[in-house]
């Protein structure tokens, strides 16, 4: 959440998960500075990038991805200080706190109910049954009278030595070509990389120096994408996202879990 305060736009956020990120981030940057240690540094050693360091000692949880890769973040962050990593990440909550509320009572007042006597004249009754016989009537006739359809004789294909039956049979069992997921227009680029979803991860590619996608994967997808020099790709679990690079065997990028960060196809532009 953002607010504008003489010009200048400050970010708030009063949830459980910012004061939490506020804290942790604060003690890191501390923790940081008492070690002397630039915050580039901690990105070059933990494979973390720039911004996202920035980001968490801010306490700006608008400019991270989902809490359970921010949680990761934190750990190998607090690692490389010396700091029990996995003690501090637990320190932030993935889930938000569910309130729960006790129901009151309704209290229903009774309430009485009268049948009155219908006042119609039978006469009426009468004449709306005739109508509906004679309609039902009307329907059971012209069904019965109806002509029947005669479908049109179907021609066998003639046959020689075998040749049409066996072309015939071919096509039967020939198996349909399944609809591709990907993009064709990521093949024809020198550069083309396929991803396919194994397990939900965060997921950042850039292609070219530009960023192509970012974002949470869910598990069966397939995506490509196609460049002209160079593919990178950062992924939180690097376990659950299967790579093929021009059209080769598919690999994951690595432990299931991990978090990779820009892996290079080709290796050298």
């Amino acid at each position: 959440m953002t607010k504008t305060t003489g010009g200048a736009v400050e970010y708030s956020d009063s949830s459980t998960q910012a004061e939490q990120l506020k804290t942790i981030g604060s003690k890191l940057s501390h923790e940081r500075e008492a070690r002397s240690m630039s915050l580039a540094a901690v990105a070059t050693k933990t494979y973390i990038p720039l911004r996202l360091l920035t980001a968490i000692e801010a306490g700006r949880l608008d400019l991270l991805p989902e809490p359970v890769f921010v949680q990761g973040f934190i750990r190998r962050y607090a690692d490389t200080l010396g700091l029990d990593g996995t003690a501090l990440s637990k320190e932030f909550a993935i889930e938000s706190p569910v309130l729960s509320y006790e129901a009151e009572p309704l209290l229903l007042e009774p309430v009485e109910v009268t049948s009155k006597p219908s006042k119609r004249p039978l006469w009426l009754y009468a004449i709306g049954g005739a109508i509906g016989l004679g309609a039902a009537i009307l329907v059971i006739a012209s069904l019965v009278n109806q002509p029947k359809k005669t479908e049109p004789p179907v021609s066998k294909p003639l046959t020689t030595n075998g040749t049409a039956s066996q072309t015939a049979a071919s096509q039967a069992t020939a198996p349909k070509t399944p609809l591709s997921s990907v993009s064709p227009s990521a093949n024809v680029k020198p550069v083309a990389v396929k991803l396919n979803v194994t397990d939900e991860s965060w997921v950042q590619v850039t292609v070219d120096g530009k960023v192509a996608f970012e974002g949470t994967l869910q598990k069966g997808t397939q995506q490509a994408w196609g460049g002209e020099k160079q593919v990178l790709i950062s992924a939180g679990n690097a376990g659950g996202v299967l790579v093929s690079y021009n059209n080769g065997v598919a690999k994951p990028l690595g432990a299931p879990g991990k978090v990779v960060e820009e892996v290079k196809f080709p290796s050298t532009p």
